[in-house]
């Protein structure tokens, strides 16, 4: 993320960001790439918890997680893309069907013109 926006490091955060990166640390193992972007405005994440709550509250993960996978292959962000195909393996489906959604093979739900 340094190359595009100048984020605060986690071993740099003071306040409100320290806080923030404590509460991604325990729940990720990690401080994410998305959570650091939070670090010039932590105000902001609240707002953006509260959007994601919204959405995830009214959608299965299914329907969710292959909607914001295709929206990262949409926008070719291996990032986002790595993180949803994550979460689908963990809660979805299995290694080989994630892949096969990925790439578009034969045969899976991505390559059905009339996959719902």
């Amino acid at each position: 993320m340094a190359g595009f926006i100048r984020t605060t490091p986690p071993a740099d955060a003071e306040g409100r960001v320290r806080e923030m990166y404590e509460q991604a640390r325990a729940r990720f193992g990690y401080v994410p790439n998305w959570a650091q972007a939070f670090s010039l405005r932590p105000g902001v994440l609240q707002g953006w918890v509260a959007l994601l709550q919204s959405i995830q509250g009214n959608l299965p993960v299914r329907t969710y997680e292959l909607a914001t996978l295709a929206a990262a292959r949409a926008l070719r962000s291996s990032y986002c893309s790595l993180a949803h195909g994550s979460v689908l393996v963990t809660r979805v489906f299995d290694a080989p069907t994630v892949t096969a959604i990925m790439t578009g093979a034969p045969g899976s739900r991505s390559s059905r013109t009339n996959a719902p």
